[in-house]
């Protein structure tokens, strides 16, 4: 399951701009979600996004300073497990 959410993240974090607050980039970020959670549900944890996030950022952005590599892995992480909650929640 990992591997299936990191590839979907591909996308997102292929672009320069992933990680800024402009609304294209986090329009990205949540289309990304948005196929997630078609193909797999909402059922997805914290952890499972961090560490699919860990792996898409390791590959694509090898030279990012760890620890904002790290703060943004757990920004993320804790968005993407928000809206999995909330969907999850609401139903």
């Amino acid at each position: 399951m990992i591997q299936n959410i990191a590839n979907e993240f591909y996308s997102w974090v292929r672009i320069e701009t992933w990680n800024s607050c402009h609304t294209l980039d986090q329009e990205r970020f949540y289309s990304c979600l948005k196929k997630i959670f078609s193909k797999l549900g909402t059922n997805i944890d914290f952890e499972q996004f961090a560490e699919a996030l860990t792996i898409v950022i390791n590959d694509l952005r090898p030279k990012m300073c760890q620890r904002y590599k790290e703060r943004e892995i757990k920004e993320y992480a804790k968005a993407a497990a928000g809206a999995a909650d909330y969907l999850r929640f609401t139903k």
